[in-house]
């Protein structure tokens, strides 16, 4: 959870007890329990794992300057064709990540 201005949840696991204790659930269980809360660092490094990979993280490193200029560099290299990086941008935006 973030609290800032107002608490806002996050995802970081789910455990399916239904289907067994598995390893890594008994381990995301030691991570809330008493001893993993007051530790707190595995559990720390866990959400910031999870916030990395988030959808909105990902995005935003595909569309980062830096990346796009390499995804340039690689189509003029193939095809010969220089791209302006906008474009690239937009075609990523509308045609890979579906964002309107």
């Amino acid at each position: 959870m973030s609290t800032t201005d107002k608490i806002e949840p996050h995802l970081v696991f789910t455990i399916d007890l239904n289907k067994g204790l598995s390893e890594d659930a008994a381990h995301y269980l030691t991570l809330i329990s008493k001893n993993g809360i007051v530790r707190k660092t595995p559990l720390e490094r866990l959400w910031q794992i999870r916030r990395s990979l988030s959808t909105e993280s990902l995005i935003g490193a595909i569309l980062h300057d830096d990346v796009l200029g390499r995804i340039r560099t690689l189509i003029a290299r193939d095809t010969g064709i220089n791209l302006d990086t906008a474009d690239i941008k937009a075609a990523l935006e509308q045609d890979i990540l579906k964002i309107e």
